[in-house]
């Protein structure tokens, strides 16, 4: 998910607080908006199969908090071309310093085998509407999780592999800069998963992941590039920790062989015609693909 390059951090129950205190906030009835009688989420679930600009569902009335958010995710999902069979989630967006859309809370979405691509695959650019590059971790957990995990030790006993991963985004609000796109319209819109590339997974045992540093470059030349200090609270373990409990909280349950991507490593860029190499090292290889 989107980041910066800033190093400062928050702790996780900071983070966390945040996501509890929005959550809790009333809307007065002065600040309700009505829901718009030209869009729906059979429309916005239309136009984003088409890559075409919408409206952000804030505007329309759609996503007034976190809750009615990712309601309106719900039910926007249920028609978008794939979805159904479940690859896992995406989650981003962990500290106000790593976010830059207008607030910064933790969001997730759902990622659906359809949106995979194998390594080496040609990427469209047509099939987007305004795509990102980033470089993130992809982990399998080997059981079901049906309740918060209490610190890194448990984090580590379910999710037991690991592969590199290239998350591809969309943002699908025109030419409009990220920090005035509001939070909760990429919550409603699935946390603007279009597509992703992952590599081989290995077992988390035999390595230290917040030891990783991913580099990414596009016919040659870098564009990409970060560590684990840009994910939530600057450890993946850590960022899995809150992943997990903001995904159970909004009524969803994480299953056994779901993957959770914890976040972009650096800055992303824009998706661009080109051959991309992304390296994570050490030990973890790397994820080749490109885009015609």
């Amino acid at each position: 998910m989107f980041a910066s390059n800033s190093r400062s951090r928050v702790g996780l129950a900071t983070v966390a607080a945040s996501v509890l205190a929005l959550a809790g906030c009333a809307t007065t009835n002065s600040e309700v908006t009505i829901p718009s009688e030209t869009w729906s989420p059979e429309q916005f679930a239309e136009a984003w199969a088409q890559a075409e600009v919408v409206p952000l569902p804030t505007a329309e009335g759609f996503a007034q908090d976190p809750r009615s958010a990712y309601d309106f995710a719900r039910e926007y999902a249920r028609d978008l071309p794939g979805a159904g069979d479940r690859y896992g989630f995406k989650f981003g967006c962990g500290e106000a310093s790593l976010c830059p859309f207008q607030e910064q809370n933790p969001l997730f979405g759902t990622l659906w085998k359809s949106m995979l691509k194998e390594p080496g695959a040609q990427i469209d650019r047509r099939d987007f509407t305004r795509g990102f590059v980033e470089g993130e971790l992809a982990f399998r957990f080997a059981q079901d999780v049906d309740s918060p995990l209490r610190n890194v030790k448990a984090v580590r006993q379910v999710a037991t592999e690991v592969a590199p991963a290239v998350e591809l985004p969309d943002f699908p609000f025109g030419d409009r800069p990220l920090s005035e796109t509001p939070n909760l319209d990429v919550a409603a819109l699935n946390g603007i998963a279009r597509s992703l590339v992952v590599g081989e997974f290995r077992p988390t045992k035999n390595l230290d992941v917040d030891d990783i540093s991913m580099t990414g470059s596009r016919n040659g030349a870098e564009v990409i590039s970060g560590d684990a200090k840009d994910v939530t609270a600057g450890s993946h373990w850590r960022a899995l920790q809150l992943a997990v409990e903001l995904i159970l909280e909004q009524g969803y349950t994480i299953g056994a062989t779901d993957v959770v991507i914890t976040g972009t490593m650096g800055d992303p860029t824009s998706l661009e015609q080109g051959a991309y190499i992304v390296d994570f090292k050490p030990k973890l290889g790397s994820v080749r693909f490109s885009v015609t």
